[in-house]
């Protein structure tokens, strides 16, 4: 059975799932160069290059104040959002915390948020307020692949990390949700027995979030805007790094 397409199934992703069987099935070192070229290519789908999304239209509040939630989110007829803009949307919740962090309110401002709804709020439980300010409540299982890539992130709380740290850390785990959900949906790799899925798994995410951390560059403007454009872009280059993985 392939992929669902009220999960956003495509040629793409069912190439990308029958990849990933075969490799769970290998237990090789490493991830193959088939599964790491169908998974760029399934992730690039809907934008190759990475675009500018208006801040404004990331927003949960603009998606809800429009009166489409679907809209906002850049889906159509129900398919999946392009991998860079939601790359761009929970980016914004890790400009949130740094702002949050720094006291600054032009930034909070852009973003939509009060720091008044935040009172009394530390760690994750302002965390998951932020996340749930921006990104609202996941209604889609791709929206919530961006809600867990970002609380992922936000928990690991890694020493020293930087805001460019964090978003080439959350594209990692973001790329690695969107494809837990095709793989989620395909009944032959949920007959797979746990232990080769959780090997795959551990296997993959480390193979991504390598090859994400290698191209990401610093992160020099700050604004929310810069923020998303940052992440859109570094998204749209793993999905051609991963491709062209030999």
């Amino acid at each position: 059975m392939g992929t669902s397409s009220a999960y956003g199934g495509s040629s793409s992703w069912n190439s990308a799932v029958s990849t990933a069987i075969a490799d769970a099935e290998s237990h090789s070192a490493s991830v193959s160069s088939s599964f790491a070229r169908e998974l760029g290519r399934a992730l690039a789908r809907g934008d190759s290059f990475g675009r500018s999304y208006p801040v404004p239209d990331l927003l949960a509040s603009r998606r809800s104040g429009n009166g489409s939630s679907t809209a906002g989110q850049g889906r159509e007829s129900g398919g999946t959002p392009p991998f860079t803009r939601d790359a761009a949307r929970g980016a914004l919740v890790f400009a949130a915390v740094e702002a949050v962090e720094a006291g600054d309110a032009a930034v909070l401002t852009e973003l939509g948020v009060d720091l008044r709804q935040l009172q009394g709020l530390t760690g994750r439980e302002l965390f998951a307020e932020l996340a749930r300010l921006i990104l609202g409540s996941p209604s889609h299982p791709d929206d919530l692949a961006v809600s867990q890539a970002v609380l992922a992130t936000l928990a690991s709380g890694e020493p020293g990390a930087s805001l460019s740290d964090r978003i080439a850390q959350f594209v990692a785990a973001l790329a690695w949700q969107r494809a837990a959900v095709q793989l989620a949906s395909n009944r032959s790799w949920r007959d797979r027995a746990k232990t080769t899925i959780r090997a795959f798994e551990a296997k993959a995410k480390g193979w991504i979030r390598a090859r994400v951390t290698q191209i990401a560059d610093v992160l020099a403007n700050r604004s929310a805007q810069e923020v998303a454009n940052y992440a859109s872009d570094l998204a749209a280059r793993a999905c051609h790094e991963f491709s062209e993985e030999l």
